[in-house]
């Protein structure tokens, strides 16, 4: 039967082309907001950022919620209160449980070429401001990520070493489809939105890179077809089935699915 499948197209997002800022926002946030698009489960927050050289978000406070950063390219340099200083490359995420309270600053790190990535808010359980703030980064090459769908965060209570450890039922997988190629993911067990861990909900979001790149996932109602900067809510998503992915025509197409509770 399949899950259901809700198209947000990239065109209906949020968008503000600034001096040095061309930003999309999936859900609402900062001077975008629409009642329908809130955040969906955990995940509150996805906006792909442009950044042009030299320039950035200067220093800014943050607390409750845990933020990533997926890089897709350029250079990114971090610094926050927690002393951590470092730049970001593709295949970087950097994440950080703001907790109690953090302040940190992100530039583009090169004076010539543009910088690239997806910053996505997630809501932790229970009061997130009682958490103690923390950063990490881990690398994810794209050979890992070709043809399959590769497990980059992960709920903390697993202790999965090889994934971001968020404080939530959460998980989010990221591949790089060929076209012609196909790769799946299947829904973990977890609390479900029913409540009785049998189905859950997701969301899908296809990186933009301004390419022809598109590809297909399956649902009840047959196929939906996404492109560059598209995304779809999951609904209904059984535990234990799979949600199927074939990239269809253009080039390479990197696609992140959030497995949500």
């Amino acid at each position: 039967m399949g899950p259901k499948i809700t198209p947000r197209r990239s065109e209906d997002r949020g968008h503000f082309d600034l001096d040095w800022l061309d930003t999309y926002h999936t859900f609402s946030f900062d001077e975008y907001y629409d009642h329908n698009f809130t955040g969906f489960g955990a995940l509150k927050v996805i906006n792909e950022d442009l950044i042009k050289p030299g320039k950035g978000f200067g220093k800014h406070d943050h607390e409750e919620f845990e933020i990533f950063t997926y890089m897709l390219s350029g250079e990114l340099r971090h610094q926050d209160s927690l002393g951590n200083t470092e730049i970001l490359r593709r295949g970087d995420i950097q994440f950080t449980t703001s907790g109690s309270g953090i302040t940190h600053s992100e530039s583009n790190a090169s004076s010539r070429h543009n910088c690239k990535l997806l910053q996505i808010w997630t809501q932790p359980d229970g009061d997130g401001k009682r958490l103690a703030p923390a950063y990490q980064t881990m690398g994810f090459s794209d050979a890992r990520k070709l043809n399959t769908f590769l497990r980059v965060v992960a709920p903390a209570r697993e202790g999965d070493g090889d994934a971001i450890a968020v404080h939530a039922d959460l998980s989010v997988y990221a591949g790089i489809l060929e076209p012609g190629r196909g790769a799946g993911v299947v829904a973990k067990e977890g609390l479900g939105e029913d409540g009785r861990r049998r189905t859950k909900r997701g969301y899908v979001h296809v990186a933009n890179f301004g390419g022809t790149g598109e590809v297909v996932v399956w649902g009840r109602e047959g196929e939906v077809v996404l492109r560059e900067g598209d995304g779809a809510f999951v609904r209904e998503w059984r535990v234990g089935e799979e949600l199927g992915f074939e990239a269809r025509k253009g080039r390479n197409v990197e696609v992140l699915v959030f497995d949500l509770a």
